[in-house]
Protein backbone atom coordinates (compact mmCIF):
# COMPACT_ATOMS: atom_id res chain seq x y z
CA UNK A 1 0.00 0.00 0.00
CA UNK A 2 3.12 2.60 1.09
CA UNK A 3 4.65 1.77 -2.06
CA UNK A 4 1.51 2.76 -4.24
CA UNK A 5 1.47 6.03 -2.78
CA UNK A 6 4.69 6.60 -3.16
CA UNK A 7 4.27 5.99 -6.81
CA UNK A 8 1.53 8.06 -6.71
CA UNK A 9 3.55 10.88 -5.69
CA UNK A 10 6.13 10.75 -7.75
CA UNK A 11 4.25 10.29 -10.34
CA UNK A 12 1.86 13.44 -9.62
CA UNK A 13 5.48 15.05 -9.12
CA UNK A 14 6.83 14.34 -12.45
CA UNK A 15 3.71 15.46 -14.63
CA UNK A 16 3.65 18.58 -12.41
CA UNK A 17 7.69 19.08 -13.04
CA UNK A 18 6.76 18.74 -16.76
CA UNK A 19 3.63 21.30 -16.20
CA UNK A 20 6.18 24.04 -15.06
CA UNK A 21 8.31 23.29 -18.22
CA UNK A 22 5.75 23.24 -20.79
CA UNK A 23 4.37 27.05 -18.91
CA UNK A 24 7.80 28.05 -18.54
CA UNK A 25 8.21 27.07 -22.83
CA UNK A 26 5.16 29.06 -23.79
CA UNK A 27 5.77 31.81 -21.54
CA UNK A 28 9.48 32.24 -22.81
CA UNK A 29 8.24 31.77 -26.21
CA UNK A 30 5.67 34.61 -25.96
CA UNK A 31 8.42 37.02 -23.72
CA UNK A 32 11.21 36.26 -26.89
CA UNK A 33 8.60 37.26 -29.52
CA UNK A 34 8.01 40.72 -27.54
CA UNK A 35 11.88 40.55 -26.83
CA UNK A 36 12.31 40.55 -30.49
CA UNK A 37 9.90 43.61 -31.77
CA UNK A 38 10.84 45.12 -28.69
CA UNK A 39 13.51 47.38 -27.37
CA UNK A 40 13.93 45.71 -23.92
CA UNK A 41 17.05 45.78 -21.78
CA UNK A 42 19.02 43.35 -20.54
CA UNK A 43 18.40 44.25 -16.66
CA UNK A 44 14.63 44.48 -17.38
CA UNK A 45 14.89 41.14 -19.49
CA UNK A 46 16.83 39.55 -16.57
CA UNK A 47 13.74 40.01 -14.34
CA UNK A 48 11.21 39.52 -16.69
CA UNK A 49 12.61 35.67 -17.38
CA UNK A 50 12.93 35.35 -13.08
CA UNK A 51 8.82 36.66 -12.65
CA UNK A 52 8.22 34.10 -15.59
CA UNK A 53 9.94 31.30 -13.77
CA UNK A 54 8.34 32.04 -10.37
CA UNK A 55 5.15 31.91 -12.37
CA UNK A 56 5.34 28.95 -13.77
CA UNK A 57 6.52 26.92 -10.72
CA UNK A 58 4.02 28.66 -8.47
CA UNK A 59 1.33 26.86 -10.95
CA UNK A 60 2.88 23.52 -11.34
CA UNK A 61 3.27 23.12 -7.53
CA UNK A 62 -0.18 24.78 -6.98
CA UNK A 63 -1.55 22.05 -9.66
CA UNK A 64 0.69 19.07 -7.92
CA UNK A 65 0.15 19.84 -4.45
CA UNK A 66 -3.82 20.01 -5.06
CA UNK A 67 -3.80 16.70 -6.87
CA UNK A 68 -1.76 15.40 -3.55
CA UNK A 69 -3.70 17.22 -1.05
CA UNK A 70 -0.51 17.14 1.82
CA UNK A 71 2.53 18.60 1.80
CA UNK A 72 2.52 21.43 0.26
CA UNK A 73 5.38 23.23 1.32
CA UNK A 74 7.50 19.87 0.72
CA UNK A 75 6.60 20.07 -2.64
CA UNK A 76 7.32 23.31 -3.22
CA UNK A 77 10.23 23.66 -1.92
CA UNK A 78 11.77 20.41 -3.93
CA UNK A 79 10.38 21.75 -7.10
CA UNK A 80 12.43 25.30 -5.79
CA UNK A 81 15.38 24.03 -5.51
CA UNK A 82 15.62 21.10 -8.42
CA UNK A 83 14.62 24.31 -10.40
CA UNK A 84 17.21 26.53 -8.69
CA UNK A 85 20.06 23.47 -9.21
CA UNK A 86 19.24 23.57 -12.97
CA UNK A 87 20.15 27.35 -13.23
CA UNK A 88 22.97 27.60 -11.22
CA UNK A 89 24.51 24.49 -13.33
CA UNK A 90 23.05 26.15 -16.84
CA UNK A 91 24.37 29.28 -15.79
CA UNK A 92 27.97 28.03 -14.25
CA UNK A 93 28.86 26.23 -17.49
CA UNK A 94 27.30 29.55 -19.84
CA UNK A 95 29.16 32.12 -17.79
CA UNK A 96 31.47 30.25 -15.42
CA UNK A 97 30.33 32.68 -13.05
CA UNK A 98 29.58 30.61 -9.65
CA UNK A 99 27.47 32.48 -8.03
CA UNK A 100 25.96 36.48 -8.58
CA UNK A 101 23.82 38.62 -6.44
CA UNK A 102 21.28 38.11 -9.55
CA UNK A 103 21.48 34.49 -9.41
CA UNK A 104 20.62 34.03 -6.17
CA UNK A 105 17.75 36.61 -6.16
CA UNK A 106 16.48 34.63 -8.77
CA UNK A 107 16.96 31.44 -6.95
CA UNK A 108 15.20 32.54 -3.85
CA UNK A 109 12.34 34.10 -5.61
CA UNK A 110 11.75 30.87 -7.52
CA UNK A 111 12.20 28.62 -4.73
CA UNK A 112 9.44 31.08 -2.26
CA UNK A 113 7.16 31.30 -5.49
CA UNK A 114 7.02 27.66 -5.67
CA UNK A 115 6.57 27.13 -2.13
CA UNK A 116 3.72 29.59 -1.97
CA UNK A 117 2.00 27.95 -4.78
CA UNK A 118 2.37 24.83 -2.70
CA UNK A 119 0.87 25.96 0.15
CA UNK A 120 -2.03 27.51 -1.92
CA UNK A 121 -2.35 24.39 -3.41
CA UNK A 122 -2.70 22.41 -0.73
CA UNK A 123 -5.33 24.52 1.27
CA UNK A 124 -7.60 25.64 -1.84
CA UNK A 125 -10.86 24.14 -1.24
CA UNK A 126 -11.55 20.68 -2.98
CA UNK A 127 -14.70 20.79 -5.55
Amino acid sequence: MEKLKIKQILKTTLIGALLAIGILVILFAAFSLLVLYCNISSNLISQITTILGALSLFVSSFITSRIINKNGLLIGFIFGIVTSIIIFLISFFSTGLIFSVSEITKMIVITLASCLGGIFGVNSKQE
